[in-house]
C-alpha cells in the first residue's frame, strides 16, 4: 500500500513538471495594441468612407443610415438622414476589447441623448456612441453598442 502512494505521489510530480506551451505568441496588451492599430489604419483606408444602418433598439424598424469618412488625427465626417456633413473626434479604446468612441456631439449622439423628445422618457431612443469592435475587414465592420448592446 505503502508502494502505492510513492508510485502516485511520483506520477503526480512527474505530470506537474510538464512544460506548458504558451498559447498566444505575445501579452494580451500587445495583441490589443496590434489590433487597435489595424483597425485604425482600416478605418482610414476605405476611400469613400464607410457606410452604417444602426438598429438602436430591438423592437424598432427601419433604422438609421449614417455615413463615415475616418481622417487623420482622429477625426471623422459624419452624414446621417438628417443633415450635411458634419466633422467631430473619435478614439479606439480597449476597455471590453477594441471600442470606437465617437466621443465629441455628433448626429449619432441623437440617437443616445436621454431628453430626446422622439424616444421614451429617460431613455431617449436607446443609442450608443461608443461601439464594442467585434469584426473588422477591409470592407465590412462588426459593431456593437457597449451600454445597450444594440
Amino acid at each position: 500500500m505503502k508502494n502505492y502512494r510513492y508510485l502516485l505521489l511520483f506520477a503526480f510530480l512527474l505530470a506537474a513538471c510538464s512544460e506548458e506551451q504558451p498559447i498566444f505568441e505575445d501579452f494580451s496588451g500587445v495583441r490589443l495594441s496590434e489590433y487597435i492599430t489595424q483597425s485604425n489604419a482600416t478605418l482610414k483606408s476605405a476611400p469613400n468612407g464607410w457606410k452604417m444602418t444602426y438598429y438602436p433598439n430591438e423592437s424598432q424598424y427601419g433604422g438609421y443610415r449614417f455615413l463615415f469618412k475616418f481622417k487623420e488625427n482622429n477625426r471623422v465626417d459624419m452624414a446621417s438622414e438628417s443633415g450635411d456633413f458634419q466633422e467631430s473626434s473619435y478614439r479606439i479604446d480597449y476597455s471590453q476589447g477594441p471600442v470606437l468612441v465617437f466621443d465629441t456631439y455628433n448626429y449619432i449622439h441623437d440617437l443616445a441623448n436621454p431628453n430626446d423628445s422622439k424616444g421614451a422618457k429617460a431613455t431617449g431612443l436607446s443609442g450608443d456612441y461608443e461601439f464594442i469592435i467585434q469584426k473588422i475587414t477591409e470592407d465590412s465592420l462588426q459593431l456593437t453598442g457597449r451600454k445597450k448592446g444594440a
